[in-house]
């Protein structure tokens, strides 16, 4: 373990360097001219150093909390901080760039160009889904950094909180969907009762990328057999059901 530290400490080290310059570099950026586009959709109207104060502290509480459930040591715990500091360094230069392809872009503009808004939205939409989601997803540096430095007893723990997490999640969202979807199709409680059930049974996903997380609802409540909603549904019901869920079904990004 001391071994792989020696190794990942140097790269690490630049990393971090590297982080505290971009800093600078982006305060003095975005002190020169506002960017609308990037206040407006990425920033929310909030300075670098906050966004950056507050991608330091969701990392602060993720390094806590794998500290605690694995009971790492300080080396495994510096090595992760450091990693969570390359992360946001290759954010904020991320930051930089997605500044420079947007600046000069009215906000007045994209509301009347609908190619515009086309071109730009898928620009901007990312940054602003990592901002609120935190940086430290599985192909993040932290990821990558914490499988290298966990023994086999610490991994095994690892895996088995990441899928119950995952399993939580499912569930409430597939929850979350099925209320969306009684918007258009009213249930009794006996019939509410009983679709909770099922979703509680039916399969769950063993891993999910994280751009499919807003479909997740659906395509678990899609993996409820037929033969079980007939029994709790009208038969207009279930059509409707099916054709809400049945676009799931193309979906990837998901290992049952």
């Amino acid at each position: 373990m001391h071994f792989k530290y020696f190794i990942m400490k140097p790269i690490l080290e630049i990393l971090v360097l590297g982080w505290l310059l971009l800093i600078v570099a982006v305060d003095g950026l975005w002190a020169q001219e506002k960017n609308e586009v990037m206040q407006a959709y990425v920033l929310q109207n909030k300075s670098s150093e906050q966004i950056e104060k507050e991608l330091q502290s969701k990392a602060t509480v993720l390094v806590n909390a794998s500290s605690e459930l694995l009971e790492l040591d300080e080396v495994q715990v510096n090595n992760l901080k450091m990693a969570c500091n390359g992360d946001i360094s290759r954010f904020m230069q991320d930051l930089v760039e997605l500044d420079l392809h947007t600046k000069g872009i009215s906000m007045q503009n994209m509301a009347q160009n609908q190619d515009e808004m086309q071109r730009i939205w898928p620009m901007v939409m990312p940054a602003r889904q990592q901002i609120e989601r935190g940086l430290h997803g599985s192909a993040s540096l932290f990821q990558k950094t914490l499988r290298t430095q966990l023994s086999e007893e610490q991994q095994k723990k690892y895996e088995a909180n990441e899928q119950s997490k995952l399993h939580r999640k499912t569930v409430a969202i597939a929850k979350l969907t099925l209320v969306e979807i009684e918007k258009k199709m009213p249930l009794t409680k006996k019939q509410r009762d009983r679709m909770l059930e099922l979703v509680e049974k039916v399969e769950k996903p063993k891993t999910i990328d994280e751009n499919m997380s807003y479909y997740l609802g659906l395509m678990v409540l899609a993996k409820i057999p037929k033969e079980q909603l007939s029994e709790i549904l009208t038969e207009d019901q279930l059509k409707l059901f099916q054709r809400v869920t049945g676009v799931a079904k193309q979906f990837g990004g998901v290992a049952w």
